[in-house]
């Protein structure tokens, strides 16, 4: 492939992600753009340069470089981008116990770090560096 093709069909995918409001981007979301090899190349490019990274296995985190830590950081929390990864995938989820507890009065408690309930099959990992997405798997 030649070095034209690649910076026109990162721009593509740039264009693609600064137009979409999501904290997550999944690989599916781009696989029109190009063949599975060059766009592997084109988010690999992407993620060298510190525009994406990899959360889990075909999702990606956009990063925006901190002025208060001098370092790239994760466009959103952990929570958030898990949370809308499932919804992405189509799968069910609900929130903690203690979340629900606190939203409906019942508990003072903030929650801070809260387990997020899957409902059915999930077995991906979703991690930014040594953050990871929790969640339990419940039957229903």
């Amino acid at each position: 492939m030649k070095a034209g093709t690649e910076q026109n069909l990162r721009n593509k995918i740039l264009e693609r992600i600064r137009s979409m409001s999501d904290m997550a981007i999944l690989r599916s979301d781009l696989a029109d753009l190009a063949p599975p090899r060059q766009l592997s190349r084109a988010l690999k490019q992407l993620m060298n340069e510190n525009i994406l990274v990899r959360l889990g296995y075909g999702i990606y985190g956009r990063l925006f470089f901190s002025r208060y830590t001098n370092r790239y950081c994760l466009d959103g929390f952990i929570l958030g981008v898990g949370r809308e990864v499932l919804t992405k995938l189509n799968i069910p989820w609900l929130l903690a116990q203690c979340e629900e507890d606190y939203n409906n009065g019942r508990s003072q408690q903030v929650p801070v770090n809260p387990t997020t309930r899957v409902i059915g099959h999930f077995k991906r990992k979703i991690q930014y560096g040594d953050i990871q997405f929790r969640y339990q798997l419940e039957r229903r």
